[in-house]
């Protein structure tokens, strides 16, 4: 599956092996989608860089507790979604529900968890991230499963 990005750049949806240098996590907790609010690019979903020493799924695990405070049991892969920049880079996508939420003195460069039931309620400190259609797509995918 393909999808432009409102930069233009060409955005390719396909299963692959997880084993990419950045992480997304589509996670819910209680009926409710989890997302985090980045101190510089606002709500979105936990995410980021896998270190040298760990897998993607172990980085998608830290990630979601060091942004949300959340634990799994359940991450499971579902996609890998690459962005065709210069240089192009690919994120692995993985689902989870939350078994827990710890509540953190610290969650590095986020101010923490933020729950809703659809991301269109989001109008305020909305990462540009909420409006990608692949982004969409893949939550559309996730909730229309549960």
């Amino acid at each position: 599956m393909e999808f432009i990005d409102e930069l233009g750049y060409r955005v390719v949806l396909k299963q692959d092996r997880p084993v990419h240098d950045h992480v997304l996590i589509i996670a819910t907790y209680e009926g409710q989608l989890v997302l985090t609010h980045h101190k510089e690019r606002g709500i979105e979903f936990p995410g980021g860089k896998r270190e040298a020493d760990e897998s993607t799924v172990n980085a998608a695990r830290r990630e979601l507790f060091e942004e949300t405070g959340g634990r799994t049991e359940s991450l499971r892969y579902m996609t890998t979604y690459t962005v065709y920049t210069d240089p192009p880079f690919s994120k692995d996508v993985f689902t989870a529900e939350l078994s827990h939420m710890e509540r953190r003195e610290h969650y590095y460069e986020t101010y923490g968890p933020v729950l809703v039931d659809d991301i269109r309620r989001i109008t305020d400190h909305r990462s540009r991230l909420l409006d990608d259609d692949c982004i969409n797509y893949i939550v559309r995918e996730v909730t229309s499963c549960g």
